[in-house]
């Protein structure tokens, strides 16, 4: 899996969108027998700038892309807030992940032996 991210500024707004891609075959798997987990968008953010958005749970793939747009005329702040948002998504993200590929069994596999 990878995640993709766009950043752009128009007009004092500064937007950022998560995109995420190209996943394995075994994730899908996994995501299908145990369902596909879901992070919280909104919430709790502290890092460069300290802010709470209104909670919103999305699926880690279906839900992708992961939008968010935050104007400096608002905050003054909306740059350091897009950044703080940025980073704090991908790592829920990679904590998800993580969680899914723990349901993965050790014997599950395929194996060619040539006879």
């Amino acid at each position: 899996m990878k995640a993709r991210t766009f950043k752009t500024l128009d007009d004092d707004v500064y937007k950022v969108s998560i995109y995420t891609q190209d996943w394995s075959e075994n994730d899908i798997s996994l995501m299908i027998k145990y369902e596909e987990p879901e992070i919280d968008i909104g919430g709790d953010f502290d890092g460069v700038a300290t802010f709470t958005l209104p909670n919103a749970l999305v699926r880690i793939r279906e839900g992708s892309p992961f939008t968010v747009s935050f104007d400096d005329g608002d905050t003054g702040e909306a740059e350091d807030r897009a950044n703080t948002w940025t980073t704090e998504i991908l790592v829920r993200l990679n904590t998800a992940i993580v969680a899914l590929r723990l349901n993965s069994d050790d014997f599950t596999s395929e194996s060619v032996v040539a006879i």
